[in-house]
């Protein structure tokens, strides 16, 4: 193997090596907007009853069936091939349910 084919192979690999890191990698992340609605503390929490839909005083069967509905119009599954900003606001969704769902009672009935 002579030296114009090892040049010719070695740019080829640093050449295939450099297009599949870039698909791979996909598109720049964007820079993460946190605004008011990210920085929004606990005592400004609505209540878990009023987030999942519920009365207070609902059965951990009706709070299941309540989170399962609401969760699955923001999964992000369902939402991966809208815009940006419409991800942002389905996650921010997500992590409200998902905090009511954790602070409910669980209790029987």
């Amino acid at each position: 193997m002579g030296l114009t084919e090892l040049l010719v192979l070695a740019s080829g690999l640093g050449l295939g090596y450099w297009l599949v890191s870039a698909f791979l990698a996909g598109p720049a992340p964007e820079e993460a907007d946190t605004g008011p609605a990210v920085a929004a503390s606990d005592s400004d929490e609505e209540p878990w009853h009023r987030v999942l839909g519920v009365a207070e005083d609902a059965s951990r069967e009706q709070v299941v069936a309540a989170w399962r509905r609401q969760i699955r119009q923001c999964h992000p599954d369902k939402v991966a091939a809208l815009d940006a900003e419409t991800r942002r606001v389905a996650e921010l969704r997500a992590r409200r349910l998902n905090a009511a769902y954790t602070r409910a009672p669980k209790r029987r009935a």
